[in-house]
């Protein structure tokens, strides 16, 4: 007997709570999203601001044809505004829900750009840190490191890391050298603030271009690139610390032992 009791006991309250909650689920579909009830969180990469409070809400009006805050919770599918934003180009990662108190949260983490080419035919785009292809912005251009050139991929959209599951597509292009240099400029703090613009030579060889200097540096390939780091950034303290930044117009890393400057 006790066990009937208890078992219906926790029947009627399970109903009980799911009619209250449906209950609240029916009344907070009634009510209109206010702007005060919109919250729009931003995750910027870098100091980056590609999207905005406004530009988020105007490409949602744009494409579902509804103001987001002067609408009903009823009206708003959930699952297909966070599809919406996911595909957007800026954005790495969304959330979409809404709260028991009627707030609706929009939370969008940016992508975050390493690097911008700038195709021989005039097109240009970036690669983010992850190696995806990134369109620009016509909101916001980032300060990111740029490569010119003899460079002409322009019509490639994926993933570099598409690129090690073909041999043959990847001995074609010089996009994944291209990541590969850029990255590891990316991480260290003091080339990141030393190189802004590498151009790619006829040979599909690297030379960067400093910040500080009128020289440039004859990389050559990505081939042990980081011994050739090592080997500039030990020539960069002890040599032109005593010569002069503008001692030199071309410091030349291709050889193995030795660097040659003219």
């Amino acid at each position: 007997m006790r066990k009937f009791l208890k078992i219906s006991f926790w029947l009627l309250f399970s109903t009980a709570l799911l009619l209250v909650m449906s209950f609240v689920s029916s009344k907070q579909s009634d009510r209109f999203v206010s702007s005060d009830k919109v919250v729009v969180i931003l995750e910027h990469q870098d100091n980056n601001h590609f999207l905005t409070e406004s530009l988020v809400k105007e490409r949602i009006q744009n494409h579902f044809g509804y103001h987001v805050d002067s609408v009903q919770l009823a009206d708003i599918n959930l699952n297909s505004l966070e599809h919406f934003l996911k595909t957007q180009d800026e954005v790495k990662k969304v959330e979409v829900y809404r709260t028991v108190d009627g707030k609706l949260f929009l939370k969008a983490t940016e992508r975050k750009p390493i690097v911008r080419i700038i195709h021989s035919n005039g097109q240009s785009n970036y690669l983010d840190v992850e190696g995806e292809f990134m369109p620009l912005s016509n909101e916001y251009s980032a300060h990111t490191l740029i490569v010119t050139g003899h460079i002409n991929e322009s019509s490639f959209r994926n993933s570099i890391k598409d690129l090690s599951l073909n041999r043959q597509l990847s001995s074609k292009m010089i996009l994944d050298d291209v990541f590969e240099i850029a990255t590891f400029i990316y991480k260290d703090e003091f080339w990141k603030a030393q190189f802004q613009q590498i151009y790619v030579n006829e040979k599909k060889e690297f030379e960067l271009i400093p910040r500080v200097g009128n020289h440039r540096i004859i990389f050559g390939s990505n081939k042990n690139m980081r011994r050739k780091f090592r080997k500039l950034r030990v020539f960069y303290k002890e040599g032109l610390s005593n010569t002069g930044w503008n001692a030199f117009k071309t410091i030349n890393l291709k050889y193995r032992n030795q660097i040659v400057c003219k």
